[in-house]
């Protein structure tokens, strides 16, 4: 499909709202990250009777009103000599987004927004920062500029849950861009759906968006989608931090003024710079199924344990590049493109490496906790661990990789002092443990290969290191890292197995972060499983019907075989 993007037809958008821009936090229930590899920026803008529009859909699993939207787009050939940061350009100046909500009518042919919108605002306060650069797709050996951009509206749009709606995204002008730096709409390596859409005639003919022939996501799926968030605007006192201690009670208490103590995985002393535990990214490369789906978390979260340890006992590593370790983790592990990487063959590659690499008098893999592999009751493949495991395996210089579970509640049935909740877990994530808090606050630091949260504005609490945070190669450095900092919970009762989901003891609170690690996820890292708990009445009212609940699964450590450095920095 050839596509230039130009499109020079009228078009009439009359409904117009102010947006404002602020201190507030978002919470965003949909997410398409930018594709920060090798996507471009689709022109979407309007100046007189010129105009590009560009839409996609996306599914509203619940009934909360958007009131916040997060956008990415940059300007084409501005400041293309260079990949550092550069602030946007003003001539000509956009003068504000015109932000759109439509309904979906469905194929044949393709999906396309419903005209007229369902509501439209004119956003002039909205904020926007350099996000960092990707080599230009059309033309090699220069690059494009991404900017990320949040608004809030002075309107929230309402919406129907399980309904599908469509997103417009236009960058207006009072004067003519195209001798300049028009801007453009970048699109997400994520696929949901059908294709995004573009118009020439003001939204009465659309057309679909598909990857260049030329492209290396063609083949995997043609469609093309947009990068964009939707959430809603919450106030920073409603953030949920760690309930203090094991608790019969679900609700955990507001975040405190300041985080407690941290004690990081640090290899040098604390007047040393560095020594962090490294952030890699796992979209370096075509690591993703048929559907654009990244599944290499494993390999990844495993990549940052032994680089870390490389740093005190040179010859774990050796001379071989962040991509090529994660390569050969990823065969010993089994990591399947599609299905990505059980916990039990993770634990068998780490064993394959060490001996193959003459480690074994160096350092030793094992589960936390050490009889995790044993049978373990259903639906798990292998134990969970306790917080009080955690804690003590990272602070003796252990360094820990987690899987984490997504359980969602599928039904919920009035019992006797309660209720019973079905589940199903949608799929499992691999992070490293970069720190925790080893008081009864319940703080865990991690490094998360599939995306930098606090680095992206997604959550409140982080700590960024370095200062090469270009996506995706950026924190190869091993470095520069986005240290992504959760509330954990911990919560039992004696008619579960586990917790609150069946998935295990220790909950991260808000995580995930946005829809795209959820979705990007499902049946992947140790599968679909289904189970049962109970929810009494002390623990508040039960979960709605689709609301996920992120446990801590399994975990694999890898440690010196004598524990002879402990060097820590308190954050």
């Amino acid at each position: 499909m050839t596509m230039n993007f130009r499109l020079f037809l009228p078009v009439l958008l009359i409904v117009i709202l102010a947006g404002t821009a602020g201190a507030y936090e978002c919470d965003y229930k949909w997410t398409q990250p930018p594709n920060m590899v090798n996507g471009f920026d689709v022109e979407s803008w309007i100046f007189g009777a010129t105009a590009y529009i560009v839409a996609d859909d996306w599914p509203c699993n619940d009934a909360t009103p958007i009131s916040c939207i997060r956008w990415w787009g940059s300007y084409i050939g501005w400041a293309s000599d260079t990949p550092l940061d550069v602030p946007p350009p003003d001539i000509p100046p956009v003068t504000g987004f015109i932000l759109s909500w439509h309904n979906y009518e469905p194929p044949p042919p393709y999906s396309r927004p419903v005209v007229p919108s369902i509501t439209e605002a004119f956003v002039t306060d909205y904020t926007v920062a350099w996000y960092g650069s990707v080599e230009d797709f059309w033309n090699p050996g220069f690059w494009e500029h991404e900017y990320v951009y949040e608004a809030t509206l002075e309107y929230p749009w309402e919406q129907i849950p399980g309904s599908i709606y469509f997103l417009n995204i236009v960058a207006v002008y009072e004067e003519d861009p195209t001798s300049f730096y028009p801007w453009g709409w970048k699109n997400t390596d994520m696929h949901w759906n059908d294709d995004a859409v573009w118009s020439d005639d003001g939204g009465m003919t659309w057309f679909p968006l598909e990857w260049p022939v030329s492209h290396p996501l063609y083949p995997i799926e043609p469609s093309m989608d947009m990068a964009f968030e939707v959430g809603w605007v919450r106030e920073a006192t409603e953030t949920p931090s760690p309930t203090p201690t094991m608790t019969m009670t679900a609700t955990p208490t507001p975040t405190p003024t300041e985080l407690p103590p941290i004690e990081w995985k640090d290899y040098n002393t604390p007047s040393i710079p560095g020594g962090y535990m490294p952030d890699f990214d796992q979209k370096q490369d075509a690591w993703h199924d048929l559907g654009g789906n990244w599944t290499y978390c494993g390999p990844v979260a495993e990549a940052n344990s032994l680089w870390w340890f490389d740093q005190l006992y040179p010859a774990v590593v050796g001379s071989v590049t962040p991509g090529e370790l994660i390569v050969d983790l990823a065969a010993r592990m089994g990591t399947d493109p599609n299905a990505g990487t059980d916990i039990r063959n993770m634990y068998d590659g780490i064993q394959s490496y060490l001996t193959d690499n003459s480690l074994t008098e160096t350092l030793e893999v094992h589960f936390i906790p050490i009889e995790a592999s044993d049978a373990s009751p259903l639906p798990n493949p292998v134990i969970p661990p306790e917080w009080a495991n955690v804690v003590e395996e990272v602070t003796r210089c252990q360094d820990v990789v987690l899987l984490l579970g997504f359980w969602v509640v599928d039904t919920t049935t009035t019992a006797a002092g309660g209720w019973d909740i079905d589940w199903h877990r949608s799929g499992g994530h691999f992070v490293t443990t970069a720190g925790v808090s080893a008081t009864e606050d319940y703080v865990i630091a991690i490094s998360d290969p599939f995306y930098d949260a606090f680095l992206s504005g997604l959550i409140i609490n982080g700590v960024t290191r370095g200062l090469n945070h270009a996506p995706p190669l950026g924190h190869n450095d091993g470095v520069s890292a986005s240290h992504d900092i959760y509330g954990v919970t911990v919560v039992w009762h004696p008619s579960n197995l586990y917790g609150r989901s069946p998935g295990g003891w220790i909950e991260l609170l808000g995580y995930p972060a946005g829809a795209g690690a959820a979705m990007n996820f499902e049946n992947a890292n140790d599968g679909l499983r289904f189970g049962s708990t109970f929810w009494p009445v002390t623990w508040g009212p039960p979960p709605g019907v689709g609301e996920i609940f992120t446990e801590v699964e399994g975990a694999v450590a890898v440690s010196p075989k004598e524990i002879d450095v402990r060097r820590w920095m308190q954050y």
